[in-house]
């Protein structure tokens, strides 16, 4: 078959694909990262690309405009290679991992490190630990043997008695002892009652952990020492597997029809990435990283580990495995020492996996007397109640609008991204964008903050809807549609005007529905009301970032005191270093997995009554909300 080269724009990223493929498929296997929402469906209309020069078809698509045909506009997912191809990639397109995305991304969450170890509660107490040994050396009257030696001498330090060492290091053993002159460390691995030496090095070699968060759309990691638990470096990136789908649904899907090894491999190699960078930012070594704990939801640890997880989007949705066992990080090729283990935090179930483990582990409510709620705001909405007394966590679908995916003007939080709106005037819009960029885009929170605004002036109704009689100048129409622009073309940094459509605000207004339902039924099922919470945490990268005045003014949190609510950031990364760094609390997350109940929202006929009450601002029952917009 004839095969023709692709190059890309501004990257100047080539590669060679066979004639007939896509511009999608040809930009994954060059690197050059689209934002392809819909998985490559042709649905959202994100992976514009200009055709510079050479030959391409495409079918008609109502997302594209004759003008932007005319200017050789295409859509990746839908356009075939048929010439050597000369292709551009606008900004907003590539906006998932430009290196400034990731800067952006990574500062967000460095702002959530801390210098020294924070457990807590739980005392410092890793899985691996380095003990440093001075060794006498072998005589004729002292003829044990070497790996016998080393064992002896790590029993009493580690107080463990069974030890064993895997092939690969008994087959370097001999040479290490004698180039290292008998005085060497010795990395332990400590499980219960048993314990295995994984690395024999110099004695001042250092022992490193890597915490790491496997999100549906960002990947986050800590790079710690494990010695005294201080954080070295933090950053985060986009989630490779976003080419393949916004959401666990499609993802799925994907890996029912391509297999489930490109989305392993493109996490891994994400993880790997970010080991890379933040080990030379502390100017350490990855072969210096020990152990890996990682936390996500069931369907990205099924993915991460290369095991298939369609059961969890099939009734009854049972996850391939809810509690991983320790594995070697090497034999799922991350690229840290070849030895190090690996643990991923343990799920309650196909659809709270140990992303919400991590987050209740973090946040302290199974060991708290005080009844609590966590609410974890994101594409797939998790909700924990209880205390240390019992736990109930349920799951609900409230769709990418948060993340700012399915939206007209939407974008992630990269830079340029406005994640702030006003209307001081009740009708003139003003914005914020991350690193005082120009406006691309508008992220999650952005949104939020604009519906509460619109709200707040009048501009929309309580069924949310547009009131045409507004005077705002930014109130006009879109493709026949009412529409409130936030940005005039000539003010973006695409050249195209940002807006807010009806439809952003019905899938905004759909989303907030589903976890304000979820609330409820949830609250219900133990008989509660809301103001009988204690404490409510919300976790989430989206749910650091959101203004708690404006989400309750439409109706996304619950009518309890503000001060009662407080912020957590990314719970999952948190709990998944507590893990890392102490035993007890690894302990303590097997032991939440394991007693948390899960409710089956899907099958309560309460839901949609909830969820019908809930599509309107704030609420049905305004009551409920009296002097809480704002």
């Amino acid at each position: 078959m004839t095969s023709f080269s692709v190059s890309f724009l501004p990257s100047r990223a080539s590669v060679t694909v066979e004639e007939g493929s896509t511009i999608l498929k040809a930009a994954e296997r060059a690197g050059v990262y689209l934002n392809s929402a819909c998985g490559g469906q042709g649905a959202c209309g994100k992976c514009r690309v200009r055709i510079i020069s050479g030959e391409t078809r495409q079918p008609a698509t109502a997302l594209l405009t004759a003008e932007e045909a005319a200017n050789g506009i295409r859509l990746a997912c839908r356009t075939t290679v048929h010439s050597p191809l000369t292709v551009e990639v606008p900004k907003e397109t590539a906006s998932l991992k430009t290196d400034r995305g990731k800067e952006e991304t990574s500062r967000r969450f460095k702002a959530l490190g801390e210098s020294g170890f924070d457990g807590a509660g739980y005392d410092l107490d890793p899985a691996v630990v380095t003990v440093p040994l001075s060794l006498p050396p072998p005589t004729l009257e002292d003829n044990r043997d070497d790996l016998e030696r080393l064992l002896r001498a790590l029993r009493r330090p580690t107080g463990i008695e069974h030890l064993a060492a895997p092939l690969s290091l008994l087959r370097q053993l001999p040479m290490l002892l004698r180039e290292a002159g008998w005085e060497v460390s010795a990395a332990v691995a400590r499980g219960e009652n048993r314990g295995e030496v994984i690395a024999v090095r110099p004695p001042a070699a250092r022992g490193l952990g890597l915490a790491v968060d496997i999100g549906t759309t960002t990947v986050a990691a800590h790079l710690v020492d494990l010695a005294d638990g201080r954080t070295l470096a933090a950053g985060a990136t986009y989630n490779s597997q976003i080419s393949r789908g916004d959401d666990v649904i499609q993802r799925i899907i994907n890996s029912e029809e391509s297999g489930v090894e490109p989305l392993a491999e493109a996490v891994r190699g994400d993880i790997n990435d970010l080991a890379l960078k933040l080990a030379a930012e502390a100017g350490v070594k990855t072969g210096d990283i020990l152990a890996v704990s990682c936390a996500g939801n069931s369907t990205m640890i099924a993915l991460f580990l290369g095991i298939s997880p369609r059961q969890i989007r099939r009734e009854p949705y049972i996850p391939p495995l809810g509690a991983p066992p320790t594995l070697r990080a090497a034999e799922i090729g991350l690229r840290v020492h070849e030895n190090a283990v690996l643990d991923c935090v343990p799920g309650i179930a196909g659809w709270v996996g140990g992303d919400i483990t991590a987050g209740i582990l973090a946040s302290g409510l199974d060991r708290s007397g005080e009844l609590a709620m966590l609410i974890d705001i994101g594409t797939n909405g998790e909700i924990v109640v209880g205390s240390r007394e019992w736990t109930l966590a349920c799951s609900c679908s409230a769709g990418p609008a948060f993340e700012g995916s399915g939206i007209t003007s939407g974008t992630r939080a990269v830079a340029g991204a406005i994640e702030r709106i006003d209307l001081p005037d009740g009708k003139t819009p003003v914005w914020e964008t991350i690193g005082s960029e120009p406006p691309v885009g508008i992220c999650g929170s952005g949104l939020l903050d604009g519906v509460a605004e619109l709200f707040r002036a009048g501009i929309l109704g309580r069924d949310g809807r547009f009131n045409p009689d507004h005077p705002s100048p930014a109130l006009s129409r879109l493709d026949g549609s009412p529409a409130f622009t936030v940005v005039e073309a000539g003010r973006s940094g695409h050249g195209r005007p940002i807006v807010i459509t009806q439809a952003d605000i019905d899938n905004l207004i759909r989303a907030k529905a589903a976890i304000y339902a979820g609330v409820s039924v949830l609250l219900r099922a133990v008989n509660l009301s809301p103001d009988r919470l204690d404490r409510v945490f919300i976790s989430g990268g989206f749910g650091g970032y959101i203004n708690i005045g404006r989400a309750r003014s439409i109706g996304l949190l619950p009518e309890i005191a503000p001060e009662k609510i407080s912020f957590i950031g990314n719970g999952s990364l948190r709990g998944a270093k507590l893990c890392l760094l102490s035993r007890p609390a690894r302990q303590a997350a097997g032991g939440i997995a394991g007693a948390a109940t899960y409710f089956e929202l899907s099958t309560d006929r309460n839901f949609m009554e909830e969820y019908t009450r809930a599509m309107f601002l704030p609420h049905t029952d305004v009551e409920k909300f009296d002097g809480k917009r704002g």
